[in-house]
């Protein structure tokens, strides 16, 4: 499936397109939309990370912290998880991030994971924001929401 622009603008929390445009232009969000004769159309991995900015700026942070700590989840890693949780092969999609303890991220570091028991793991090593967005994306796709 493919969102256009002001979906995803929307999903990200932004009042109009304009606004996204800039503010993914200016912050290098990490959106990778495709090309679709004169449109961009996104797919549900940038719509996760879509919801996921939402879900950080909820929480006081600006739009550029918000994207820098986004730029840190391994898409492939993530579009991976999401596929798999579609097909039923995993039981959650999760993606953590790590506000402060910039020394987890090491090369093996991707940000997500796909079960609870691993996110509580990663939890008690570290100070994480988890953002279980799975469900949400199951029900947007899924045509519930």
């Amino acid at each position: 499936m493919n969102w256009t622009t002001q979906q995803i603008s929307w999903e990200a929390g932004f009042p109009t397109i304009g606004k996204f445009i800039n503010g993914a232009s200016r912050n290098e969000m990490p959106f990778v939309p495709k090309r679709y004769g004169v449109e961009n159309r996104y797919g549900v991995t940038d719509l996760t990370l879509a919801i996921a900015l939402r879900k950080l700026r909820g929480l006081g942070l600006p739009v550029a912290r918000s994207a820098d700590l986004m730029r840190r989840v391994d898409r492939d890693a993530l579009e991976v998880a999401l596929h798999e949780l579609d097909d039923g092969r995993i039981e959650a999609a999760l993606i953590c991030i790590t506000l402060f303890d910039l020394d987890l991220l090491d090369q093996t570091w991707t940000g997500v994971f796909t079960s609870h028991a691993a996110a509580a793991s990663a939890i008690s090593e570290s100070d994480l924001v988890v953002l279980d967005l799975g469900v949400t994306i199951g029900s947007i796709i899924g045509g519930e929401m």
